[in-house]
Formats: structure tokens, sequence, C-alpha cells
């Protein structure tokens, strides 16, 4: 064999090795490719494991405050010269304790805004009762205010809202309307937010507001502070208190 010719034969030996040397690249880049996959689901994954354990938090709390909520209920009482009330009865007292203060001559106006007679009369009222209206009420508002707060998902968010809500009887949602405006005096009107977010109201009807002729017209300055969303498809309450606004 001459040496052009062994030069040519071992000129295909680098042919080989770049070849080889190609191949060997590609399957880093593959293998890099492989892996990035890999950290990719890795991460996915983990991430899933994260929200499933926050997810979990939330409601272990989120039944915690709840039950907490009922626990307080259940162990309100309240004795009146007729009868004693006691757990979610103490609500129909104060329905009915309220309405008396709206009505009581010490807190009418000759001004014509009517509803400085009702601010008068529930500051007053909010603090003559402050161990169950008031107490009740304000760990009401930090659970919604827990659900708008950690749950981003509106829907997801009404459906916590609506497990809270099924909680409620009529005489604690018609003094949820009133305390939500009435706290205004005092604070912001982020409770008054929260109820028409998750409407609060949607199953009421007027006459629940109303069952005292001598109140309407306090009850209807007050029901008008509220965007529809509040009552949601509840069309006959929007169309009633359209009439007032």
């Amino acid at each position: 064999m001459s040496l052009e010719s062994l030069g040519v034969f071992g000129d295909s030996f680098n042919v080989l090795t770049s070849l080889f040397t190609g191949l060997a690249f590609a399957g880093v880049i593959i293998s890099v490719i492989l892996q990035t996959q890999e950290l990719k689901e890795a991460r996915a994954e983990f991430k899933g494991q994260k929200e499933a354990l926050q997810n979990q938090e939330f409601d272990n709390k989120f039944f915690q405050m709840l039950n907490l909520l009922n626990n307080i209920t259940e162990n309100f009482v309240i004795e009146s010269d007729e009868e004693t009330y006691q757990g979610k009865e103490t609500f129909k007292f104060l329905k009915n304790k309220f309405q008396e203060y709206i009505q009581n001559e010490n807190y009418q106006s000759q001004n014509k805004d009517k509803f400085l007679d009702f601010q008068s009369a529930f500051d007053d009222f909010n603090n003559s009762y402050d161990t169950t209206f008031k107490y009740y009420f304000i760990n009401l508002y930090q659970i919604l205010k827990y659900i708008n707060v950690y749950i981003k998902d509106e829907e997801e968010a009404k459906e916590y809202t609506n497990m809270l809500r099924a909680q409620l009887t009529k005489n604690q949602l018609v003094l949820l309307a009133y305390n939500a405006i009435g706290v205004q005096n005092f604070t912001t009107n982020d409770y008054q937010q929260l109820v028409e977010k998750y409407s609060f109201f949607e199953h009421l009807r007027y006459d629940d507001f109303c069952e005292n002729a001598n109140i309407t017209q306090t009850v209807n300055r007050v029901l008008v502070k509220y965007v529809d969303k509040a009552f949601d498809k509840n069309q006959d309450l929007i169309d009633e208190i359209a009439k007032h606004r």
C-alpha cells in the first residue's frame, strides 16, 4: 500500500471521528432537552403539590373560623322581660329591638335626610349590644375578608361565601344589611362591598326588611345604598328598591 493510499485510508477515520463527535454532541443536546423537560414536569408537580397544600390549609382555617362563628352564636343568651332568647333566636330579638330604636322618638329628626335617624339609632344600638350584635358581625366580616383575600377565582370564592351565607337565618341577613351600612360611620365601606360582591341578599324579599310599616322609610334609605349586585337576580327586590332611589 502506497503512502498516498494510507493517507486516504487515514482520512476516512477522520470522517468517522467527526461523525461520532457530531452524534455525541447531538446526544448531549437531547440529554439537555430531556433534563429540561423533566425539570419543568418536576416544577409543575411541585407547584401542584404546593397549591393543594395551600388549598388544604385554607379549607382547614375556613372551617375552623366557621365553627367558631357557629359556637359564638350558640352561646348567645339574651333575657328580656317576656322570654329568654338563645342561639340564633337572639337575632330575632335583636332585629325587633333595632326596629324599636328606629321608631324611638329620641332618634327622630326634623332633618329631611331620614338616614341620619338610622345612623343615630344604629350607633347606640351597636354599642348597647356590643357583646352579641357587634361581636358577631365583626367575626362574620373576618371570614368574608379571609375568603376574598385568599381565593382569587371569583366563582370558587362565591362557593365558599355561599356556604357561609347558608349558615345565616333571615334575621341575621337583615341585620347584616343594616350593619354593613351602619358601621361606615366609624370605619370603611369594605363590609358593604363584600356583601355586594357575593350577593348576600339575593334570597331575601322586600317584606323581610319592612315587616313594620313604621320603619319603611328608614329601611328604604338603607337599601338604596346597595348596588343591584347585592341582590343578584332577585329582580322583584331590585325593582322595589329602585322605586325609592
